[in-house]
Order: structure tokens, then C-alpha cells, then sequence
């Protein structure tokens, strides 16, 4: 299965999707980046990236950085051929550190750990995990709590996944909510530091 990037200096670019990874729909893609559709002064991080592609659409317009967190053996090595293909393309090379083969709360702790109130605030971060591993998704977010600034991207579904209604409890949605069928993407802030779940 393939997937063509949808816009940018990358449009048209072909992305292999490893045969048990769900993409984010193009029609979500669509809606999503024409949105926001360019990302200059951000940097973006593509959390449970799968096959790289949102990551791909966000280098594509402009992204400062953007920085893809894998944790299957498997899918990174489809990971990593996709974005070998997008540095071949932009005639550039990505730092050691942009593609990483670990887990998203392992990431989050070294960014923890090396971040700072100006650059998580220039962040985004995208989090579309397996839907139904809602523990990762509470996960994620209280680990964001109180110290990540920037901006939240959430793809879930209303029958599997962690709904809106949650979501909003930890988040403020800044903008309405994209809908596909039962999947959604939630773009929001950290709401208030001492919510939870």
C-alpha cells in the first residue's frame, strides 16, 4: 500500500505504508494541512509516525524541524526509506536525532528534559498511536503536563480511541475539530496543568 504526499515542495511523493499500519486518511490529511498549510517557525513532531507521511506533509510546507518517533522495528525501516526518499527529493540530509526508533514516552522524557518554554512553544506534536491504546494517549498527555507549550494534535476515533469529550478535558480545542466517519483530529493546547484523568 502507497500513499501520495498531498502538497508542498514534497506533493506527489510516493509513501510506502508497512502492511499493519492504519494512515491517517487523505481526507483528514487534506483538511488538516489545508489548515495550516505553512509551517515555517515550527517544528513539528510526528509521534507514532508509522509510515512518516504526516511528518512528510508538515516538511513539505515549510516545517522548521521535524522530527519522526517510531517504536516498531519493523514499520522504522519503512519509516526510513520514506523519509531517504523526501532528503533525495529536497536535496538535504536530516540530523541522527530527526528519526528515532524508540517509544513515544521515552522520546517525551529526553525532550523533557532538553526543553525549554521558547522552543515547546513553536511545537507541534502530533499523536496518532494504535486506537485503541487509550493508555498511551493518557500517557502522552500527562507526561506534556505542565511543561509543553505548544500545540497538540490528536487523531483518534469515537468508537476505539479516546474521544473529544476526554480530549477536551485536558485540552483547549483552538480550532473545530476535522471529521472523517468516526475519526477525528483534536488540535489543542494543554488546558490546565493540574487536569487529568
Amino acid at each position: 500500500m502507497s500513499l501520495k504526499i498531498l502538497g508542498g515542495s514534497l506533493k506527489g511523493l510516493n509513501v510506502e505504508v508497512y502492511g499493519q499500519i492504519r494512515p491517517t486518511s487523505v481526507m483528514l490529511r487534506r483538511r488538516l494541512f489545508d489548515w495550516r498549510q505553512n509551517l515555517a517557525g515550527w517544528n513539528f513532531i510526528d509521534l507514532c509516525a508509522g509510515s512518516g507521511a504526516i511528518g512528510l506533509e508538515a516538511l513539505s510546507r515549510n516545517a522548521t524541524k521535524v522530527t519522526w518517533v517510531e517504536n516498531n522495528h519493523k514499520v522504522f525501516k519503512t519509516l526510513i526509506s520514506n523519509t531517504t526518499t523526501a532528503q533525495k527529493k529536497l536535496n538535504t540530509t536530516f540530523n541522527k536525532d530527526q528519526i528515532q526508533n524508540t517509544t513515544a514516552l521515552k522520546f517525551l522524557e529526553n525532550l523533557k528534559l532538553n526543553a525549554s518554554d521558547l522552543s515547546t512553544s513553536s511545537t507541534i506534536l502530533f499523536l496518532d498511536p494504535p486506537y485503541s491504546d487509550l493508555e498511551l494517549y493518557k500517557s502522552v498527555i500527562e507526561m506534556l503536563t505542565p511543561w509543553f507549550t505548544g500545540e497538540i494534535w490528536v487523531e483518534s476515533d469515537r468508537q476505539k480511541g479516546i474521544s473529544e469529550k476526554e480530549l477536551s478535558r485536558v485540552l483547549t480545542n483552538i480550532r473545530p475539530t476535522f471529521y472523517q466517519g468516526t475519526n477525528f483530529i483534536f488540535i489543542g493546547r494543554l488546558a490546565n496543568s493540574n487536569k487529568g484523568y
